[in-house]
């Protein structure tokens, strides 16, 4: 079992508890005074109660990946982020302001609480969370618009190459697409566009079939551009 950042995590088999008073849980079982976990996911104690939450629709992180989230802390030495992941990002301070610079600069004016990025996944192993990088095309904090969500599940299917269906949207909506590989979008346009592209990825992210898909997309967007089937 590990440990991210204050939260537990577990696989099947782990020993997430010992206690005679302690009550087993969804997903988990009781073996003398020990408790197990039976899924993968987040360690919960309420009460004299044990559980764990199945990590279902969040982020494995990959490196190499493009991101979109959201700083939840900071310190002097990095700021965390959250990435829809039972992992938290690490940007490290060092690797985005010159030395000397912070002398004259806080590290909230660099980014803040509640500040969202588009990063790169640097590294990650399970025994240290994914580091982060803000540099190169695209990368940085996102300055304006509004913050989507999808299931990461959603996101090849929005950015596969036949269908294009990431470029359909913006050309329908004329809006600009920030698409996370952890399911968080960034939307940049007008409030009518944004509304189009949040109907759009829902019906992306709920309808299974291609040809309904389509259809249904051309409704929600209208005639701003060509929602075929694509070549």
């Amino acid at each position: 079992m590990k440990r991210v950042r204050g939260r537990r995590y577990a696989v099947p088999g782990d020993v997430i508890a010992e206690g005679r008073s302690l009550v087993p849980g969804e997903n988990t079982y009781k073996v003398g005074n020990r408790i197990y976990a039976a899924s993968v996911g987040l360690v919960e104690i309420v009460g004299n109660e044990v559980r764990v939450v199945p990590l279902e629709g969040k982020y494995v992180p990959r490196q190499g990946d493009v991101v979109v989230g959201i700083v939840v802390d900071y310190n002097a030495i990095a700021w965390t982020v959250d990435i829809n992941s039972i992992f938290y990002g690490t940007i490290l301070v060092r690797n985005i302001v010159r030395r000397g610079s912070l002398e004259k600069l806080a590290i909230s004016d660099v980014l803040n609480v509640g500040d969202a990025v588009a990063a790169k996944i640097l590294s990650f192993s399970v025994n240290r969370d994914p580091l982060l990088s803000l540099r190169g095309p695209g990368l940085g904090r996102i300055e304006e618009g509004e913050i989507l969500r999808v299931s990461p599940r959603s996101v090849p299917r929005l950015l596969d190459r036949r269908t294009r269906l990431h470029r359909r949207i913006e050309e329908a909506t004329g809006c600009r697409l920030t698409i996370g590989m952890n399911g968080l979008i960034a939307v940049r346009g007008t409030p009518d566009g944004i509304l189009q592209v949040a109907r759009a990825l829902e019906i992306v992210e709920s309808e299974a079939r291609q040809d309904v898909l389509m259809d249904k997309l051309k409704d929600v967007l209208g005639g701003g551009a060509d929602v075929g089937a694509g070549s």
